[in-house]
């Protein structure tokens, strides 16, 4: 039978009315199935719903799935995909950072894809702490105690002595026999590591955390917040044939006309991409007021068109700056920065095809070193007056400045924590959404190098690993990416759901 996100999509024009229907505010418990639901900026998801139209619609999964970057929705169905990529499907707690769209609510609260997860974290199995440790050795010894105490209250009768002196002597011995001292002495130990652990700044609210932590010999980390900042930042600039120091005139060129490129911030509010966001906070701390240039119309980024642009003035020169993901940029290229003449001047070379070629392959090495890379162009159009919504009929002809890598970048203190845990023989597994590619970067940055284990959502849902039959790691269910191989984790609903079946 077909789920709500396998249903074939009716013919549009039945929708045609949404846009102009009466809107009700709600909150999201008064929710049912079959409630309909606008989506615009801005916007947190109510409910696990399905897509009936979509204007440019995208949706920051990562509190779901683990993808960082906004993921663009379209109503077309797409059967039996996995969770991430349902692009018909939208779900409760996402948030919408571009576009609008209806849908169609299929579960809310416990019944949603969050929800469940929630739910299936909460069962997972809690292992016995020392007190359990200690009625386990206490009723493993019992019949021995009784056995040992029967015995020489036995011996005894046989030697003659008197019933209460043998019996008295048994119990003696059966009494000795139990650890009674050792809950005491344990429940010292552990008051003594919290208060060690007090003078670090370590507050101890459960003695189960301390013998949980004596007893670690795996160490999971999430990415995204904790290994790393958690937010992205420019860490590169270069241009085709070499690296650009962001103070030199080339890399400030760059790094200002990626920011033009950028919509302005309204109300003092972050911008819906975070690599928008990354590129304007680059340009603001490195680079110094563009008084110069006054914007007269721009063309936001979006998914299905792959960059983002604003035409302006330049010191009263019209002038066209675009940004975006290199293979759509390098398209409307036709010529491109070269190397700096000797009177100082950046020099303008055809963006023949040998050069083509070494763009790609330089976006494609930047890629595998884990960097998110944007493509930066400029324009000289005749005017600098167009109408925003036609503003896409410029693009084209444009001058390849060159190119910006993007990165989540790893916590100070981070690898020194690795390294520690490491030297301590403790194994450390890093989970992430992040593209293979990327994770493998940051996880050999990080100094995480020491496991064979790599393993994706696909594996672990078939039950198979790298190293086939190896039962030990599939039961750790590890995420390790390593600096010799990629991997791509699943996403965090779906580890809940294992950690259940466990």
């Amino acid at each position: 039978m077909e789920g709500p996100e396998d249903t074939p999509l009716p013919d549009l024009r039945f929708f045609a009315g949404l846009d102009t229907a009466a809107a009700h505010s709600v909150p999201a418990q008064d929710l049912r199935v079959g409630d309909v639901i606008a989506l615009g900026p801005l916007d947190v998801v109510p409910a696990d719903a399905r897509l009936l139209v979509s204007d440019r619609l995208e949706i920051d999964e990562a509190a779901l799935t683990g993808e960082p970057a906004p993921v663009a929705k379209d109503p077309a169905a797409t059967p039996g995909a996995e969770l991430a990529e349902r692009s018909c499907m939208v779900y409760e707690g996402c948030t919408v950072p571009a576009g609008t769209g209806y849908a169609v609510v299929v579960a809310t609260g416990a019944q949603s894809e969050a929800g469940r997860a929630a739910d299936l974290a909460g069962h997972a199995a809690t292992p016995p702490g020392i007190e359990g440790h200690l009625a386990a050795l206490t009723r493993t010894a019992l019949p021995a105690v009784g056995i040992g105490g029967a015995a020489v209250t036995l011996l005894g009768l046989m030697q003659g002595v008197p019933v209460r002196e043998a019996l008295a002597s048994g119990v003696a011995v059966a009494v000795a026999a139990v650890p009674e001292g050792l809950p005491l002495v344990a429940t010292m130990a552990q008051s003594a590591a919290a208060r060690r652990l007090s003078r670090h700044g370590v507050l101890t609210r459960s003695a189960r955390v301390l013998e949980a932590l004596g007893r670690v010999d795996v160490v999971c980390f999430d990415k995204t917040g904790t290994l790393t900042e958690g937010r992205l930042t420019v860490t590169r600039l270069t241009t085709l044939d070499h690296d650009a120091l962001v103070d030199s005139p080339t890399g400030q060129r760059l790094l200002r006309t990626a920011a033009r490129a950028c919509p302005k911030p309204t109300d003092g509010r972050p911008l819906a991409h975070a690599t928008d966001q990354a590129v304007v906070d680059a340009a603001t701390a490195q680079c110094r007021p563009d008084h110069g240039w006054q914007p007269d119309a721009e063309l936001p980024f979006e998914a299905s068109r792959g960059y983002s642009a604003s035409l302006g003035t330049d010191a009263g020169r019209p002038c066209l700056a675009v940004k975006g993901a290199p293979e759509t940029v390098l398209a409307y290229c036709t010529t491109a920065v070269g190397a700096t003449r000797k009177d100082g001047h950046e020099s303008i070379v055809p963006l023949d095809p040998a050069r083509l070629q070494a763009a790609h392959r330089l976006v494609r090495r930047l890629a595998g070193e884990g960097l998110r890379v944007l493509a930066v162009a400029q324009g000289t159009p005749a005017t600098a007056t167009h109408p925003a919504d036609r503003l896409a009929e410029l693009v084209g002809g444009l001058t390849l400045l060159g190119f910006l890598a993007i990165a989540d970048t790893p916590r100070p203190g981070a690898a020194e924590t690795v390294k520690r845990l490491t030297d301590a023989s403790v194994r450390v597994i890093m989970i992430t959404g992040d593209h293979p590619a990327t994770a493998a970067a940051i996880a050999c940055d990080l100094g995480i190098t020491q496991t064979d284990t790599v393993l994706t959502g696909s594996h672990l849902a078939a039950g198979t690993g790298t190293h086939p039959g190896d039962r030990r790691n599939l039961g750790l269910r590890p995420r390790l990416p390593r600096a010799q191989g990629p991997h791509c984790p699943d996403p965090p609903a779906d580890r809940a759901r294992r950690r259940h079946d466990r």
